[in-house]
C-alpha cells in the first residue's frame, strides 16, 4: 500500500521557486530502495527486504530538492505510481507557481504512452530514458551508419570511450492511442568494438 506524504516541503518550494524568479524547472522522478528489517518490508526486486520510496526532485538554476514523495513498500514495481505523482506535482506547480515550464525526466520505469501522453496534453516537455526492449533494439539497428555524429569529448570520461548520438522516431502505446516520439540514442564504443545503449 503507497502513502503520499502531504506538505513536507512544497510551501518552501513554492517560495523558492517564486524567490529566484525561475520560468523552467525539471521534475526528476525516480525512486529508491532502503533496506528494513521491520515486519512490514517486503522483498525488493533487489532481493531484500525494505521500502521503495518515489521521489519528485525539483531541479533549476541554483536549485535541487525534494518537493514531493510517495511511500511505496520494497515489493512496488518501479513503474507503480509514477504517473499519479507526476499529476500530483504538475497540479500543485500549476495552482502555486502558474506560469513555470515544466521538463519531466524519468528512468525507464516512466517509458510509457500514459506518461507521455499526460506531458503532451500538459504541454511538459519530457526526457525520458528507454529501456533495452527488443523493439527497441529494432529500432536502434535500423538507424544507418552515416546518421550517427561523434560527441565531443567529456574531460571526466575515459579516452577509451568514445560517444556517438543519432536520432529516429519510435512509435509508443497501443495502435489507437499511441504516438510517434522523438527517440535520441547515444551509443558508446570502447576502442570502437562494442556499441552499448
Amino acid at each position: 500500500m503507497a502513502i503520499w506524504r502531504e506538505g513536507l516541503h512544497e510551501e518552501t518550494l513554492t517560495n523558492t521557486i517564486r524567490q529566484k524568479g525561475l520560468k523552467e524547472i525539471v521534475i526528476d522522478i525516480d525512486s529508491s530502495l532502503i533496506p528494513s528489517e521491520i515486519e512490514i518490508a517486503e522483498k525488493s526486486y533487489e532481493g531484500f527486504r525494505g521500502f521503495n520510496p518515489l521521489m519528485g526532485i525539483i531541479k533549476g538554476k541554483e536549485l535541487s530538492m525534494a518537493g514531493f514523495s510517495l511511500f511505496r513498500p520494497g515489493n512496488a514495481s518501479p513503474a507503480a505510481n509514477n504517473l499519479s505523482l507526476l499529476r500530483k506535482i504538475s497540479k500543485y506547480l500549476e495552482k502555486n507557481n502558474p506560469g513555470v515550464k515544466l521538463i519531466v525526466r524519468m528512468d525507464s520505469a516512466g517509458y510509457n504512452h500514459r506518461i507521455m501522453s499526460y506531458c503532451d496534453k500538459e504541454g511538459h516537455g519530457f526526457v525520458i530514458a528507454g529501456d533495452k526492449y527488443e523493439i527497441v533494439l529494432d529500432t536502434i539497428a535500423a538507424i544507418e551508419e552515416d546518421k550517427w555524429e561523434k560527441l565531443k569529448k567529456r574531460k571526466k570520461r575515459s579516452h577509451a570511450i568514445k560517444e556517438e548520438v543519432a536520432e529516429s522516431v519510435h512509435f509508443v502505446g497501443p495502435e489507437k492511442g499511441g504516438k510517434a516520439y522523438r527517440f535520441v540514442v547515444v551509443r558508446r564504443k570502447n576502442n570502437w568494438t562494442c556499441p552499448h545503449l
